[in-house]
């Protein structure tokens, strides 16, 4: 999902986990945005890794509608990548993140 928020706009993604070992995940878009770390959120668990990714570039989350992804999640010797288009925009505004230290 691709929002807006105070701060810019954000990409929100959420992954199930293979087991409770950490999680790495790396994005790549359009030459015209950059995709800064990924920022993993407080609500992760043991089964799922919730994941805030601040998108440079993006005059707003519209602006990133169609747009092609790639994401390769990292876990121990797993290794997955999957191909996204983005078409599912909200434009939620206000809420908190922070990352994890």
């Amino acid at each position: 999902m691709v929002r807006d928020e105070d701060e810019g706009v954000f990409l929100s993604v959420e992954l199930e986990r293979a087991s409770p070992a950490p999680v790495n995940l790396f994005v790549e878009g359009p030459d015209t945005y950059h995709f800064e770390a990924p920022c993993e959120q407080p609500e992760s668990d043991a089964a799922r890794s919730r994941y805030l990714i601040r998108v440079s570039g993006a005059k707003s989350a519209g602006s990133l509608k169609g747009a092609g992804l790639v994401f390769t999640a990292v876990q121990a010797d797993l290794r997955l990548e999957q191909s996204w288009r983005l078409d599912r925009i909200s434009y939620d505004t206000g809420r908190t993140r922070i990352c994890k230290q």
